[in-house]
């Protein structure tokens, strides 16, 4: 026989476990969202960090082809934007550099001519990654950098 405290403590029970399971939601959900933000928020800067990176590469890649293609400003700039997607504020530096075969290089104009001159092409590939929130110490923007030197064909 089934006694009717027993019965009555069943649904009491129910009740209170349907109660803290709702306060722990409470509690966690704002840390969960906090997680989820900071995790879309390193994929994003990952992203954004290999878009600079292959911007810098394709760019040196394009000078290299000739020296006409080395000293094409437009040219560099441009093969940098087609690989380029969804970074925003690009700064790119192309910088022409020689080298005497002594592995040192400094911009040709300052390059005594020698026998075995080989002409490289620095590229500096830069732009600004913005976080979703504002994290301390780190603040809301992130400056990303990418450099690429490649041989003049």
């Amino acid at each position: 026989m089934i006694s009717s405290a027993t019965t009555q403590a069943r649904p009491r029970t129910k009740l209170w476990a349907r109660a803290q399971a709702a306060t722990e939601l409470a509690l966690l959900a704002p840390v969960l969202v906090l997680v989820l933000i900071v995790c879309a928020d390193s994929m994003r800067l990952y992203y954004a960090a290999i878009a600079v990176c292959g911007a810098a590469q394709a760019a040196a890649a394009f000078a290299a082809q000739s020296p006409i293609s080395a000293a094409d400003l437009n040219g560099i700039r441009q093969a940098a934007l087609n690989n380029l997607s969804h970074v925003n504020d690009l700064d790119l530096k192309a910088t022409n550099l020689c080298s005497c075969g002594l592995g040192v290089l400094t911009p040709c104009a300052r390059t005594p001519r020698c026998a075995g001159l080989r002409g490289y092409v620095r590229v500096e590939a830069a732009a600004t990654f913005h976080a979703l929130i504002h994290y301390p110490g780190l603040g809301g923007s992130l400056r990303l950098r990418s450099v690429a030197l490649r041989r003049v064909e």
